[in-house]
């Protein structure tokens, strides 16, 4: 459980820096989610085995193309009334 609690709030920390003083901002939020995802797979990438450029590199591309479309459609059926 701890796990899934700091992936949370390393996502939220991560976004909150991104958008912060971002009042004016015309970048959609799926943007936003994808590189908050991107850099938490690079990290992930990073801690994970021996770490290194090509375990960063897959974590990023990995989140960058399958979690953070997967992860944003999830996220989008919650917001719907009656679901």
């Amino acid at each position: 459980m701890l796990w899934g609690g700091s992936a949370v709030l390393t996502y939220q920390l991560v976004l909150d820096f991104m958008t912060h003083h971002n009042h004016t901002s015309n970048r959609p939020a799926f943007i936003d989610h994808t590189l908050a995802m991107t850099i938490l797979g690079a990290g992930a990438g990073a801690v994970t085995g021996k770490g290194g450029p090509t375990r960063m590199f897959t974590g990023a591309f990995f989140a960058f193309t399958t979690l953070a479309p997967l992860t944003w459609w999830v996220y989008m059926q919650g917001l719907l009334p009656g679901s």
